[in-house]
């Protein structure tokens, strides 16, 4: 039940994506219960964001980074 998941979240997509639905993802963020959340898409990768070749990966990896460091 996606409105009892109230911790941060960060969803970050491949625009690319052929193995999750982009419509049930969208509803998912949607009906989250987070105050903070936020869907990063990457318009050209797939499903595996952290398996990109560079220099898409490394993008990948730096917003990942942003958005931890901004909870420290």
């Amino acid at each position: 039940d996606a409105k009892r998941f109230r911790l941060p979240l960060l969803v970050l997509a491949g625009g690319e994506e052929k193995l999750v639905c982009k419509t049930a993802m969208d509803n998912w963020i949607v009906q989250a219960g987070s105050e903070d959340k936020a869907l990063v898409v990457f318009p050209s990768l797939r499903h595996e964001l952290l398996n990109e070749r560079e220099p898409d990966r490394s993008a990948v990896l730096d917003t990942l980074c942003r958005w931890l460091e901004s909870w420290l």
